[in-house]
């Protein structure tokens, strides 16, 4: 019991620890890893979930069960509420009559909740 106590009380503290996931990272060769160690809003930590789990401790861990995590969504000039709102329109793509658009419309007003129907890419 005591060598339990101790190997704990060598572990970091931090706020968070992320396990089991798919989480993309971008160091050089692009590796993937399994989990990380948040303290303070900063990810201090990444490795296997071996390895974060014999350097941190947290009272906060939350198992991903193989979830993506991709880094970098920091960039201004991303139009990620855009795209939120086409995922919710009648993808017209690729559309090459007004019978294929029509189609495409009925389609997407059979499974949407919509009040109204829009599409895009016609």
């Amino acid at each position: 019991m005591i060598i339990v106590i101790i190997s704990c009380s060598k572990k970091e503290k931090v706020d968070t620890i992320i396990i089991n996931a798919i989480i993309y990272t971008v160091n050089d060769n692009f590796e993937l890893a399994e989990a990380f160690a948040i303290k303070d809003g900063k990810i201090i930590g990444i490795g296997t979930n071996d390895e974060i789990g014999e350097k941190y401790a947290s009272k906060h861990e939350q198992d991903l069960k193989k979830a993506f995590v991709y880094p970098g969504f920091i960039d201004a000039h991303s139009h990620l509420l855009g795209y939120g709102k086409v995922l919710n329109q009648a993808n017209l793509v690729g559309t090459h009559s007004f019978e294929d658009m029509l189609e495409r419309v009925q389609k997407f007003a059979a499974t949407s909740n919509a009040e109204w129907i829009v599409g895009r890419g016609w």
